[in-house]
């Protein structure tokens, strides 16, 4: 694969993730004043060399619209096109909303940011604890509820920070295959979109648990979720007393994948886009049941990088050349672009290193 004299017009979206302040649901589910910093403080080694816990620059509190300020200065300063938040709603039921409903009033110069958003439809459990039989709120996308769940997204699509792609609003459903009527559910945000002035919707479904038969679903994209996807699962370097797998074993299999064209996997009619992550370890979130990936150097990070950039701007149209990350802040997951402690800005450096060359 030859990628010579190619310049760039890449435009790098970060998951986001709005769990970092309290809501009375945490607060009955797991104890008054949860948020994410609680899971992120209470880890600790699980095995000589672990590193944990990790620890920010900043334990902020996202219900307080100047931690996002700052959030996207940096983003703006190392190179980061938008972030895609999470969205979180179960039959019009929303949670965790306060951030982005706080972002989308505020038309700020601090708060000027690309945005897009990932409908997280599973069930919400306690996986967290292993228990993922018990189901704290339970995800039917029921099909009375599709019309107000399409109005809410457009609600979103309408913001001008809002992603688009030749004025067609994006839109990530995390797993289109929990959703029972699917095809009915498109149909009614397509329908809804163009009621209300968009010529279109751009639906993109993740890779993440091995998603099979894109081909028979109704969506524009398919966009990878590493490590939830074929590519980023490989051989472990231990499994006691959690699963241990290497980061340069997971970055290689992805930079073959690459070089072997997108149709190996994905249909021919779908876009492909590609995702990295700097590091992982949800042992803070799972403890021994989590999966470490070891040795999550800046230079293999770097690598990932710039093959996602390289291949997206091969295979994907000028106003498509989307690259994800996992994530800005998944601290929990060990899944960070933000600064720590540890490694100050490097994860920041390497990506606005990689976009602007």
């Amino acid at each position: 694969m030859e990628y010579k004299n190619i310049k760039t017009n890449i435009k790098t979206i970060a998951y986001y993730l709005p769990q970092f302040h309290q809501i009375p649901e945490n607060d009955e589910w797991w104890g008054e004043g949860f948020t994410e910093w609680t899971n992120v403080k209470k880890a600790t080694p699980l095995f000589p060399g672990h590193e944990q816990p990790k620890i920010p620059y900043d334990y902020y509190d996202l219900s307080n619209i100047d931690a996002m300020h700052k959030q996207i200065e940096m983003a703006k300063k190392y190179g980061l096109h938008g972030f895609c938040f999470y969205y979180y709603n179960f039959d019009n039921k929303r949670l965790l909303e306060k951030p982005v409903e706080n972002f989308l009033k505020d038309k700020s110069h601090e708060a000027d940011f690309p945005f897009m958003i990932c409908w997280a439809n599973e069930n919400w459990t306690r996986c967290w604890t292993g228990q993922n039989n018990n189901v704290l709120i339970h995800q039917s996308c029921k099909p009375e509820s599709y019309e107000k769940l399409a109005l809410d997204f457009i609600r979103h699509f309408k913001d001008p920070r809002y992603i688009k792609d030749n004025g067609e609003p994006v839109l990530m459903i995390y797993r289109p295959g929990k959703i029972p009527r699917f095809p009915e559910l498109i149909s009614c945000i397509r329908s809804q979109c163009k009621t209300h002035g968009f010529s279109g919707v751009k639906i993109f479904a993740s890779e993440a648990f091995e998603f099979k038969n894109q081909a028979g679903f109704d969506i524009d994209g398919i966009i990878q979720f590493p490590p939830h996807s074929t590519f980023a699962q490989k051989p472990f370097v231990k499994r006691d007393p959690c699963e241990v797998v290497r980061y340069s074993d997971v970055v290689n299999s992805n930079l073959a994948f690459y070089k072997k064209h997108h149709d190996v996997k994905i249909p021919n009619s779908k876009l492909f886009y590609p995702c990295s992550f700097p590091s992982w370890d949800n042992t803070p979130r799972r403890g021994a049941s989590g999966r470490v990936y070891h040795d999550c150097d800046i230079d293999n990070f770097k690598k990932w990088l710039n093959a996602s950039k390289k291949f997206t701007m091969k295979y994907n149209k000028d106003a498509e050349k989307f690259i994800f990350i996992n994530a800005w802040n998944e601290w929990a997951e060990g899944a960070y672009l933000e600064p720590d402690e540890k490694d100050g800005f490097s994860r920041l450096e390497a990506l606005k290193e990689v976009i602007n060359n």
